[in-house]
């Protein structure tokens, strides 16, 4: 387990450390707390041999929080109000902060997608490819998910490959599923694990997110039960580069 020494190392504010991160491998489940701006970071370890899908690990990771849009109005001093033609995402309360908090600021058409949404649509995937880590970043403008894809030798090397899950819901990202071998645990490897991936997709929040993110997943699923053929397809793209 050398690689929990190198989160740790990773734990500053720099690197903006996932605000709430929780891991499982094949015998141990820890989970990482940021507290105070990345100065203190707790741990608690807890002995497993359980396998849980992804809306029971968003569950014990505490990312299946709410989100809502909100029309944006100005009031002026003599209080008139003006509509802006703007919108303010806000976050329920959580376990640990309970006040609500505004993740950012969107479009008429831009459209949530609830973090039990997307577990939902990610439990028959989970069931097959277990859980490796759920996290939500800052005050929850961007939550991902990651499972175990197995072992695979790409251009030569040996890689631990992952199926990735990120939702942006700053108003600036998107939702991307990626097959990629970077394990994500931060900011940083999240940037890294989207931008080494080979194979992905972006998924802009308009009114047919659901719809899309569905479509996307079961394809994405499918490929999963072909992995041989999609590192297959990677091996040879990396040998072109």
């Amino acid at each position: 387990m050398d690689w929990i020494n190198d989160v740790y190392k990773q734990g500053t504010l720099e690197n903006k450390l996932a605000k709430k991160i929780w891991f499982l491998d094949s015998s141990r489940l820890f989970y990482l707390l940021e507290k105070d701006l990345g100065k203190q970071i707790s741990k608690e370890f807890i002995e497993t041999q359980e396998r849980v899908t992804a809306s029971e690990g968003m569950k014990k990771a505490d990312i299946l929080f709410g989100i809502d849009k909100h029309p944006q109005i100005v009031k002026m001093e003599d209080g008139t109000e003006l509509e802006t033609g703007s919108y303010a995402v806000v976050r329920e309360p959580t376990s640990d902060d309970p006040e609500h908090k505004v993740l950012a600021t969107v479009g008429k058409e831009w459209t949530c997608l609830q973090a039990t949404e997307l577990g939902k649509m990610l439990d028959p995937i989970s069931e097959e490819f277990p859980i490796e880590t759920v996290g939500a970043i800052g005050n929850g403008e961007k939550i991902f998910l990651s499972m175990d894809a197995g072992a695979s030798t790409i251009a030569g090397e040996d890689h631990e490959l992952y199926w990735l899950v990120a939702d942006h819901r700053d108003g600036t990202g998107a939702m991307s599923i990626a097959f990629t071998p970077v394990r994500v645990v931060c900011q940083n490897t999240l940037i890294t694990g989207l931008r080494s991936s080979k194979v992905s997709v972006n998924l802009r929040h308009n009114r047919s997110i659901q719809t899309d993110a569905s479509f996307y997943l079961d394809i994405f699923n499918q490929m999963a039960r072909t992995q041989e053929n999609v590192v297959s397809a990677m091996d040879t793209m990396q040998r072109r580069d």
